[in-house]
């Protein structure tokens, strides 16, 4: 089985939404998106893919910043590796 962890959530009175970081049994890694009020947005991309779309639909861009920050964190304090 694969594993799955929040990255964030939203509560609104618009909406709540949640966004996961998800690994398939494969390895890969996947973001997926869920409206809790409406699930026709709901998606699951792969994790280079959230990184890289210029998409803001259906929590594309805070699933981005919410992505980033959790990268972000892996490296600090840690010392740079020149590769």
């Amino acid at each position: 089985m694969g594993k799955t962890t929040v990255l964030g959530s939203h509560t609104s009175s618009q909406r709540d939404s949640w966004w996961y970081l998800e690994q398939g049994e494969d390895g890969a890694l996947y973001v997926r998106y869920e409206n809790d009020d409406d699930h026709s947005g709901d998606w699951r991309l792969p994790l280079h893919e959230v990184l890289v779309s210029g998409s803001s639909a259906g929590g594309m861009s805070s699933a981005r910043q919410r992505v980033q920050e959790r990268i972000d964190r892996m490296f600090e304090d840690r010392p740079v590796v020149a590769g």
